[in-house]
């Protein structure tokens, strides 16, 4: 017998309730969701690509760093 992934009508309507609940909040709005999301994730993706950028920059300078000290060390 397989087992119920809801394990009781109250628990289902809980749940049922705590859907419509969260539905009904302004950010289920089409207008808001397509253009404040919309602006939102346009801000992350700049902050993301920044950040790789950096990271991007920041190994290589890590790197030529540790050409330069182990050139530097092979003199002597």
């Amino acid at each position: 017998m397989k087992t119920p992934v809801i394990p009781s009508p109250n628990h289902a309507g809980l749940i049922f309730a705590g859907i419509r609940s969260y539905q009904s909040e302004p950010h289920w709005d089409p207008t808001f969701s397509s253009s404040e999301f919309l602006q939102t994730l346009h801000g992350f993706c700049d902050r993301v690509a920044a950040s790789t950028a950096f990271t991007f920059l920041s190994c290589f300078v890590l790197a030529t760093s540790m050409f330069l000290n182990v050139a530097w060390l092979s003199k002597y």
